[in-house]
């Protein structure tokens, strides 16, 4: 998601209506900037919303840094229902 935020500022302090003006051209690629980001924050959003409960509970941490914070509550709520299970 990173890479699409610094790619779409790229482009837009490139092409934005305030830096060309009267240059109907830039408007246009300016408003195909925009639906094409928020086309692809969509997808994004989409698939990691579909990751939501994909990490199972483990001793091994390494995945807690890159879940979301739906993925990290999830995971708290797995871990002390085995917890729970265990005693």
């Amino acid at each position: 998601m990173e890479e699409a935020i610094k790619a779409r500022r790229k482009l837009a302090l490139k092409r934005h209506p305030d830096r060309n003006p009267g240059n109907d051209e830039a408007t246009k690629m300016m408003q195909e900037i925009n639906d094409a980001f928020q086309k692809v924050e969509r997808i994004l959003t989409a698939n990691r919303e579909a990751k939501v409960g994909q990490f199972e509970c483990t001793d091994d941490e390494s995945d807690y840094e890159e879940m979301t914070g739906a993925q990290k509550r999830k995971y708290k709520q797995k871990q002390q229902k085995q917890q729970r299970d265990k005693q």
